[in-house]
């Protein structure tokens, strides 16, 4: 090959590279960036896809114990955030938790201040028949707490 080819591969690599990293947090860089995979953006998104988006009983039981440690603190808007993310990898990873179950549990870790909004909520079929449905009615309320 050209050395002009090697020299754009090779910058590509390097740019695929930072890319990836500079979107790790730090507990993930240490888990995945090893010398080994450092300089390569493929082995490096192998192992983050392993660790990661994994399907192993492992990764799975870890995914389903973040989400159960998942905390209402006060802020709604951070509690839909993280919730959303959190239902993102158990779908990634094929949890198999069906959705309604999901549901309840996000609304049973909102504050007793919120439950007559959640007993109203769980009456309603089309709100808890999945996830998005329960977080666009959550997020309906911080959109009328904030107008």
């Amino acid at each position: 090959t050209f050395p002009y080819t090697t020299l754009f591969r090779s910058k590509k690599r390097s740019q695929a590279v930072d890319l990836i990293m500079r979107h790790l947090g730090d507990t993930a860089f240490n888990n995945v960036v090893t010398p080994e995979n450092d300089e390569d953006p493929h082995l490096l998104w192998t192992k983050i896809n392993d660790r990661y988006a994994s399907k192993s009983f492992n990764n799975r039981g870890r995914l389903w114990l973040r989400f159960m440690r998942l905390e209402y603190k006060i802020d709604l808007r951070t509690y839909i955030q993280e919730s959303r993310k959190m239902i993102t990898d158990i779908s990634v990873v094929q949890l198999g938790v069906p959705e309604d179950i999901l549901c309840y549990s996000i609304l049973s870790k909102l504050l007793p201040n919120m439950w007559n909004i959640v007993d109203s909520m769980i009456m309603n079929e089309d709100i808890i028949k999945d996830t998005d449905s329960t977080l666009n009615k959550l997020q309906e309320l911080v959109y009328l707490e904030e107008s």
